[in-house]
């Protein structure tokens, strides 16, 4: 049973070691309290009686590892290497240009996908409605004028949160779609960036697609379309 410990002692002693951020020493009371627990557990007195049923030998095998890695949780949390979802905000940290590029590739997804809408919708007030009775949010969606017929949206998922999406017909038959995520923590840099109809719009390409993206109201906003096929009133459109 000792072996058994001294070789769980001995992983979490590698796991931290091979993360560069916990590389320097552990604190004295921390290692003291990580070493007075294996050793506890692993000490001859405290071993499971052979006579013990097979359940009472698991609890006995698994307890001190769980303590061993709640204690290595602990030093992580200590040191920051965990933050609690309150101090950095409720989404992960991501750019306008990690954004671009997703919702290029979720164009890409979405033209492979049989019945891709949720719902089929051309009233873009209920479409709204239906959208932040999910996610406690939407985008305000132009009522397909122009160039954009609107047929629906889904709930989807981009840069790690919730997103909205809306899906526009164009007259040459192709699709654009309209995401929406928040935008917290979702930072306005990586890509270029310019000034349409008084906000700053920044562009990408990716998998055959073009994308422009821009903040407002919270959101952060991207409209996608197959490369080469952004209608120019597009701006007219979308642009609040």
């Amino acid at each position: 049973m000792s072996d058994n410990f001294d070789m769980c002692r001995e992983e979490l002693k590698e796991r931290l070691r091979g993360i560069s951020r916990f590389s320097d020493p552990m604190p004295e009371h921390l290692t003291r309290a990580m070493t007075e627990a294996l050793d506890e557990a692993s000490a001859p007195g405290s071993a499971p009686d052979k006579e013990a049923s097979p359940f009472k030998r698991w609890i006995g095998a698994v307890v001190p590892v769980a303590l061993a890695a709640s204690l290595a949780l602990g030093i992580i949390l200590g040191r920051g290497g965990i933050r609690p979802v309150g101090e950095t905000g409720a989404e992960v940290p991501k750019t306008v240009a990690d954004y671009i590029h997703d919702v290029t590739h979720d164009h890409y997804l979405f033209a492979r996908l049989d019945n891709a809408l949720e719902v089929r919708q051309q009233d873009p007030a209920q479409l709204e409605a239906w959208l932040r009775q999910s996610l406690h949010f939407s985008p305000d969606l132009p009522d397909g004028s122009g160039p954009f017929t609107l047929e629906g949206g889904r709930i989807w998922h981009t840069v790690n949160r919730l997103s909205a999406l809306a899906a526009y017909r164009l007259p040459d038959g192709r699709m654009a779609i309209l995401f929406a995520v928040p935008a917290e923590n979702l930072a306005p840099r990586g890509t270029h960036a310019e000034s349409v109809a008084g906000h700053e719009v920044f562009a990408g390409r990716g998998w055959g697609r073009e994308a422009r993206a821009w903040y407002e109201d919270g959101l952060a906003l991207a409209l996608v379309v197959p490369e080469g096929h952004l209608p120019p009133s597009w701006s007219q459109v979308f642009l609040h």
